[in-house]
């Protein structure tokens, strides 16, 4: 018995090494990608692009000045409250939309519901003990009490090196993050798994506790490092890794038969819309300390004069 358990686990250890190889290789290879194209768009604004947007401003600005207006802030990219703020309030109501589709397919009992079984079922012969043992210790790392310490770390490290703009919007991040789930737990309401044996947990299923608090801390905290570094590498590193440890907890909970696997993504969702409102109140902290908005208002007012009938 021993010895092909220990084959098993010898190629489930090489597979999932395998496949973080290909997927850092992959990730690396498509930001490299995306810098260069990003590159060419930016040469190709500057003939074919940048005569045709200049066409259609000067449309705009002589048929539908208030709109020439209000678009030219909410698509200038030279300051947040413009492109960048308009780019996360989009991507906060799509990762809305994908929660609540989530909230009424496990409401509904649908094909949700069945997926979720289908997976939980399917690790059922994979749950032995050496790897029960591994990923109770990975699911540790999304305890609460766990979480506390490293967001109290988080913000004795951002006060130190002075860079209080982030504290704010982490703990906001965090509690509401926190709040909503525990809202979630409330309205669904949803039975969890049977349990593995020497596994316990007290709440409702969906959405998932640990997912949500792993999802906005540690992405949080790949920001807060991130933010203000000028290497592409050094930042891809850091949320490739980030990424992964939270990968890491997400399948833990599936596999300690804790959660289905909607709930986990339900709470990937839940971290990342409140993630996205702590990106945006944090660039709103530093834009307003750096005085920023004092540009944004110039800008807001050339727009203004540009969007103005003509005498």
């Amino acid at each position: 018995m021993t010895m092909p358990l220990t084959e098993d686990l010898t190629i489930i250890v090489s597979l999932v090494m395998a496949a973080l190889a290909m997927a850092y290789l992959v990730a690396l290879r498509s930001i490299d990608a995306l810098a260069n194209a990003a590159a060419r768009i930016i040469e190709a604004d500057r003939s074919t692009v940048s005569r045709l947007s200049r066409r259609i401003k000067a449309w705009l600005r002589a048929k539908r000045p208030r709109l020439y207006g209000y678009l030219a802030r909410r698509l200038d990219p030279r300051v947040f409250l413009g492109l960048p703020l308009t780019l996360t309030v989009l991507a906060a109501l799509y990762i809305a939309a994908i929660f609540g589709g989530l909230v009424e397919g496990v409401l509904e009992s649908d094909g949700v519901v069945r997926f979720d079984q289908t997976v939980n079922t399917a690790l059922t012969p994979w749950r032995i003990s050496p790897l029960i043992d591994v990923f109770r210790w990975v699911t540790m790392l999304g305890d609460g009490p766990v979480i506390i310490t490293i967001a109290i770390v988080l913000t004795a490290i951002l006060s130190i090196t002075l860079r209080s703009a982030f504290i704010v919007p982490l703990w906001v991040v965090l509690v509401s993050a926190q709040a909503t789930t525990w809202l979630g737990k409330q309205i669904v309401a949803r039975p969890r798994p049977e349990f593995i044996q020497g596994v316990v947990e007290t709440s409702s299923s969906f959405p998932s506790g640990h997912a949500t608090a792993i999802t906005a801390l540690f992405g949080f905290l790949a920001y807060a490092f991130a933010r203000d570094l000028q290497s592409l590498r050094k930042r891809f590193e850091i949320v490739f890794w980030t990424a992964v440890l939270i990968l890491a907890i997400d399948v833990s909970r599936v596999f300690l038969s804790v959660h289905y696997l909607s709930d986990v993504l339900a709470g990937n969702l839940v971290g990342c819309f409140w993630l996205l409102v702590g990106f945006a109140l944090t660039e709103w902290r530093r834009a307003r300390k750096q005085g920023v908005f004092g540009q944004h208002a110039a800008i807001k007012k050339v727009a203004a004069q540009d969007g103005a009938p003509r005498s």
